[in-house]
């Protein structure tokens, strides 16, 4: 028969494995997906337990009791880090869609926001170099996730408003690209009347020029022939005078 188990111990061990338990039910919740390492942590508490309940000497049952507890702590921080994650994943998609629109919303702290989300993920990005000290910050990890949770709440909150900043900054974008299409629809038609104009009194020009050369021609050649039917009157020699 195993020892008996030290009372605050396994009250210790009921809260965590409570708080495990309901951050995985949360994660799930929150994106539809089943936090595996946490519920893996879960699994390995158990069989502590059912060890230390086993265990023939108060030492071991004692250690076996840590184990469960510091296993119920990593599910707890690995629950609360995939929700965390999510949250972040959020707040970058809202960043993105409204990446156009200056956000100055009065009550939303969207800097403040901005910041907290760069050091969550700083924080996580830090304590994943290291996953057995995961026990250690499971407190500070399941802040983050709420304070992230918190801030998307404000985020989806002002979504509607956003929109309509959204919506008048393209209307007012595709009435900017119309007016400059009109003016270059415009620019276009004026450039070929120009060069139409141009084309005609080109043409013009060019048949005044030839014309010009087909009168001058004409004149040329008929110079000559006129030249020819006018002969000068025979004019009679004087006779030498007989001496």
């Amino acid at each position: 028969m195993g020892c008996q188990l030290d009372e605050s111990a396994l009250r210790a061990l009921t809260e965590l494995w409570e708080t495990a338990e309901d951050r995985i039910k949360r994660t799930e919740q929150t994106h539809t997906k089943l936090p595996i390492p946490a519920v893996n942590e879960l699994r390995y508490a158990g069989y502590h337990i059912v060890q230390a309940i086993l265990a023939t000497d108060a030492g071991a049952a004692s250690g076996e009791t840590q184990k469960a507890l510091n296993h119920c702590k990593r599910s707890t921080y690995d629950a609360a880090e995939a929700e965390a994650l999510y949250h972040l994943e959020r707040i970058k998609l809202f960043q993105e869609d409204y990446r156009t629109v200056f956000i100055d919303i009065p009550g939303l702290r969207y800097q403040d926001i901005r910041r907290r989300a760069r050091e969550a993920k700083d924080f996580l990005l830090e304590t994943q170099k290291n996953r057995d000290s995961r026990d250690a910050h499971y407190e500070r990890v399941i802040e983050i996730c709420d304070e992230l949770k918190g801030a998307l709440v404000e985020l989806d909150e002002a979504r509607d408003e956003l929109n309509k900043q959204l919506a008048a900054k393209t209307a007012e974008q595709e009435a900017e690209t119309k007016r400059a299409e009109e003016a270059e629809r415009k620019e276009r038609a004026k450039n070929a009347m120009e060069a139409r104009r141009w084309r005609i009194g080109t043409a013009v020009a060019f048949a005044a020029f030839l014309v010009s050369c087909a009168a001058l021609v004409k004149e040329r050649l008929s110079a000559p022939a006129n030249a020819s039917t006018q002969t000068p009157a025979a004019t009679a020699s004087p006779q030498p005078s007989s001496p």
